[in-house]
């Protein structure tokens, strides 16, 4: 029996809307799961998730969550508990979705709300991995491609860079407007480099994710503590 039958791959997806990542989760499992859009806006309202069985044997299941921290969503706290539930114990990877030369500040804010949800825990970026879509539009100075780490250090803003170096340097780029045969080849590239982060990410919310009244309130606790810092800083 395949080793990977017995446990699933736990991976969340992060970005705004319309930053690809209901591509890279259809990507991830093989097959179209999630609904995609090319416009910056949602599909869903809600915590979008998926699994399946790779034909290795491996189960992974997956997160898309561009309802819970970029809209104005009224049932905001059960998309999180059911984004918790979903990958409790804890997921193997958080995937930061970037699309290049569509980079805004906005991109960077997700990663604090998303941060004030697990209270600013440094081990995030010891599991979060940066994947760049659209790679054909990674191109250098002389018009030819180039290395996604080397886009990153010579044409990406200091946020982007700061939040590189946060990830330890992990930064992937794929082409998720290809036919799916190459999409499967790349699926093999990121779980290759989310098997080399060899962990999983424990926090206490995914530990209480069945206990949902507990949950809920310190979801809305946490909620209007990033609303009120997000008005302060507009002030």
């Amino acid at each position: 029996m395949s080793y990977f039958i017995l446990l699933s791959t736990r991976i969340a997806l992060i970005g705004i809307s319309g930053a690809g990542k209901s591509t890279i989760g259809n990507t991830l499992l093989g097959r179209k799961k999630f609904e995609t859009s090319p416009a910056a806006e949602s599909v869903t309202l809600k915590c979008d998730t998926a699994e399946a069985v790779l034909e290795s044997g491996r189960k992974i299941k997956v997160a898309d969550t561009p309802g819970v921290y970029d809209t104005e969503n009224v049932h905001m706290v059960d998309e999180v508990i059911k984004f918790l539930e979903f990958l409790s114990p804890g997921p193997h990877a958080f995937l930061i979705v970037l699309t290049p030369n569509r980079i805004s500040k906005r991109d960077v804010n997700i990663l604090d709300e998303v941060q004030t949800l697990f209270r600013d825990d440094p081990l995030f970026f010891r599991f979060a991995i940066l994947v760049f879509v659209r790679k054909s539009d990674i191109i250098g100075d002389y018009g030819c491609s180039e290395d996604i780490h080397e886009y990153i250090k010579d044409h990406t803003n200091r946020d982007i860079l700061n939040l590189y170096e946060k990830c330890g340097e992990r930064a992937i780029a794929v082409e998720n407007r290809q036919p799916w045969e190459g999409r499967n080849v790349e699926a093999i590239e990121i779980m290759k480099e989310i098997d080399k982060l060899d962990g999983v990410y424990f926090h206490e919310l995914f530990d209480r994710a069945i206990q949902n009244e507990e949950l809920r309130s310190k979801v809305t606790y946490l909620k209007k503590k990033s609303e009120t810092k997000n008005m302060c800083l507009i002030s």
